[in-house]
């Protein structure tokens, strides 16, 4: 029988920011209703903006997900100094 193991780890979404192409980003930002048919109102403007640069952030960057696996320890392991004396020869310790 199988017990379930206990979940770890942890989920980390971030932008591979390498592969932007700010050029290819700019055109279409000039490209985009924010610029050729602005909101006249401020909250459809803001609203428009937040949607259009996720909508070009999600074409040109795309999202990474990665699984984070947190290893635990009931002890905190061998010492600098217990590794050293370790290797010294049985006669120098």
């Amino acid at each position: 029988m199988r017990l379930p193991h206990p979940h770890t780890g942890t989920r980390q979404v971030c932008r591979c920011w390498r592969q932007l192409d700010l050029d290819e980003l700019k055109h279409d930002i000039q490209q985009s209703v924010l610029i050729t048919d602005p909101p006249a109102d401020v909250d459809e403007y803001f609203i428009c903006y937040n949607d259009v640069l996720r909508s070009l952030l999600d074409k040109h960057v795309y999202l990474l997900n990665r699984s984070l696996c947190a290893v635990t320890r009931s002890h905190r392991g061998l010492t600098a100094n217990a590794v050293r004396r370790s290797e010294q020869p049985d006669d120098l310790r």
